[in-house]
């Protein structure tokens, strides 16, 4: 099962808080990590047909 757009839309807030910390410890500047963030949530987005809701994004959105 594939991740839907509800599912996707749900999940936002909460990752995009934590790539946003992550991206904040290795770049220790936040525009920068915010920059980061909205990125892998765009590269996340495109290959949200790949991803199963089941599984959580957590784990690929920290490769990316």
């Amino acid at each position: 099962m594939s991740t839907g757009l509800k599912d996707f839309e749900r999940m936002i807030p909460t990752l995009r808080v934590k790539l946003v910390e992550m991206a904040l410890f290795y770049l220790s500047d936040k525009v920068e990590a915010e920059d980061v963030a909205q990125e892998t949530l765009l590269k996340l987005w495109l290959i949200r047909h790949k991803l199963q809701a089941d599984k959580g994004v957590g784990p690929i959105a920290s490769t990316i």
